[in-house]
């Protein structure tokens, strides 16, 4: 199935078809995005695949952002292979393919070169079949040239078509109890690394 509209993932700057980084510190509410994300996708139709690299996906969290467990499978698995295989195989049935995080996916010798060619196949798979991925990485800081940058860096630059930064700006309180955060969200075209749409987004896990 392919979705006949961008609306679902037009809000977050998401192209459809293409391959997505978001990017961020810990703690700077990526895979919150990446729910958002499939919520908006559930809510056209659509089928989507969360490969779960980084920690267990808790039921309870996925319910409260109001996940349809019936269009949404979910993999749970580090394996550089395993992923690999689960991209090539399933995204002709699902729209959207989440990969949270590509940092703690396991290589087996060279990173650059495995992380490379997973994110390249997914950047074919997305145009081959209309398949929007969004893959989550982190900063990491590079002592030489003295910076942040992300994990896998010059990969991103070369099959991302977009970047989403995502920055934690403050938390929403309510009676001394946090219900909610604000976060920053910037959209880099990749290929030029110049700054485009930013947002702030508000983002709540209790009744305001």
């Amino acid at each position: 199935m392919v979705l006949k509209t961008n609306t679902a993932l037009d809000e977050f700057c998401i192209p459809r078809g293409k391959v997505t980084e978001i990017v961020g510190p810990e703690d700077s509410y990526k895979s919150y995005l990446a729910l958002k994300a499939i919520r908006g996708v559930q809510d056209e139709g659509g089928i989507v695949l969360y490969i779960a690299a980084d920690n267990g996906v808790h039921k309870g969290y996925l319910e409260m952002n109001k996940i349809d467990f019936d269009r949404l499978y979910v993999l749970q698995s580090n394996d550089y292979c395993t992923i690999l295989d689960a991209v090539k195989a399933l995204s002709t049935f699902v729209d959207l393919i989440i990969i949270d995080s590509i940092a703690a996916i396991k290589v087996k010798e060279n990173a650059f070169k495995e992380i490379g060619s997973l994110v390249r196949d997914c950047s074919i798979e997305g145009v081959k079949h209309k398949t929007t991925f969004i893959l989550l990485n982190q900063f990491r800081y590079n002592i030489e040239r003295r910076r942040e940058q992300s994990y896998c860096d010059k990969v991103f630059q070369i099959y991302a078509s977009v970047r989403l930064r995502t920055s934690l700006l403050n938390t929403i309180k309510k009676y001394h109890r946090t219900i909610g955060c604000n976060v920053k969200l910037e959209c880099f075209r990749h290929k030029r690394m110049q700054a485009g749409h930013i947002s702030q987004i508000k983002f709540y896990w209790e009744a305001a």
